[in-house]
């Protein structure tokens, strides 16, 4: 039960200056290794993807989202981020008998790339 309680969610419910829920902020894991997808769902309209967390304060400003919200969704989206980090950091990959994290994996691989050129 504890470690649900620790658990950090990937979206986190935004709202207006109203007090209704606007939409969601969602902070997960991208597609490419190392990279972090932050995306902004309106309850209304589309889904943005957005390239900071600025660009998410700009455009939460811009939607009639109140100062303290923003700094809720601040605070979570740094939290989050920070957890897909620590995780990142923490797993490792194995090549063959020998244990790598990831950026030594990417090393390895360069060094096995221009070999075989």
């Amino acid at each position: 039960m504890k470690n649900q309680e620790k658990e950090i969610k990937s979206c986190f419910d935004v709202k207006n200056k109203d007090g209704q829920v606007f939409g969601a902020v969602c902070v997960a894991t991208g597609k490419d290794l190392g990279k972090k997808d932050i995306i902004l769902m309106e309850k209304e309209n589309n889904a943005y993807s957005v390239r900071s967390i600025t660009e998410l304060m700009n455009k939460l400003a811009k939607k009639n989202v109140s100062f303290e919200e923003r700094k809720k969704v601040l605070d979570f989206a740094s939290k989050r981020l920070r957890a897909l980090e620590s995780n990142e950091k923490s797993s490792e990959l194995k090549i063959g008998p020998i244990e790598v994290n990831k950026s030594e994996k990417m090393s390895v691989d360069k060094i096995q790339q221009n070999k075989c050129e």
